[in-house]
């Protein structure tokens, strides 16, 4: 696959990790529970592919493109979505690994239990804040779109074709989950309508 050049992968790179990093900071003001959440994004930020900021800046790189701040904001972007919709992920198929990691769910169940919360609690609690982590990055990942420095016109299409995104990845999980229960019965093209939803964002 194409790849940008190694300055601009490491410009993305710097600009997510500072960008977590300052909400991990934050987080500190209102408690300990809240930086952890925090802390689990950051562990889970810090890997990754990278497939669709990768491409984004690929293609930035290849047209001479001069606004390097606003190919950093949007790759930035699609990467908290993505690990948002993963993190929401992991609540909708009950997994407590992501990448080789515990999770967040993990990390707030197993905190819980260690506390001798019931492991029902514990569960919750560790689900709960999964889905609050995926919800903060979500809500990031627009900002971020919406303070790209561009005339109106292009900060609207590119906020229109983002939340496009979002909505083909979300129809797409609920179709999978779907599937996965039983509840719908799918036939070979529903399954890779939802697989092409699913991979949208």
């Amino acid at each position: 696959m194409l790849a940008p050049p190694v300055k601009t992968q490491q410009s993305f790179e710097n600009y997510l990790s500072q960008l977590v990093e300052l909400n991990t900071q934050s987080a500190v003001s209102m408690g300990p529970l809240y930086e952890q959440l925090w802390l689990s994004i950051a562990t889970l930020s810090a890997s990754g592919k990278r497939v669709r900021p990768t491409l984004l800046l690929t293609v930035f790189d290849a047209y001479d493109g001069i606004a390097h701040d606003a190919a950093l904001k949007s790759a930035a972007a699609l990467e908290l979505l993505h690990i948002a919709l993963l993190m929401h992920d992991d609540i909708v198929d009950q997994d407590l690994e992501r990448r080789g990691y515990p999770n967040s769910i993990q990390v707030f169940r197993d905190a819980a239990l260690h506390e001798n919360h019931p492991s029902n609690i514990a569960q919750r609690w560790g689900e709960a804040n999964a889905l609050l982590g995926g919800d903060l990055l979500i809500s990031l990942a627009y900002k971020l779109m919406a303070l790209i420095d561009a005339p109106f016109e292009v900060r609207e299409h590119l906020l229109s074709v983002f939340e496009e995104s979002v909505q083909h990845a979300a129809s797409g999980e609920q179709l999978d989950l779907a599937y996965g229960l039983g509840i719908r019965t799918p036939t070979l093209e529903d399954l890779r309508t939802m697989m092409h939803r699913k991979t949208s964002v």
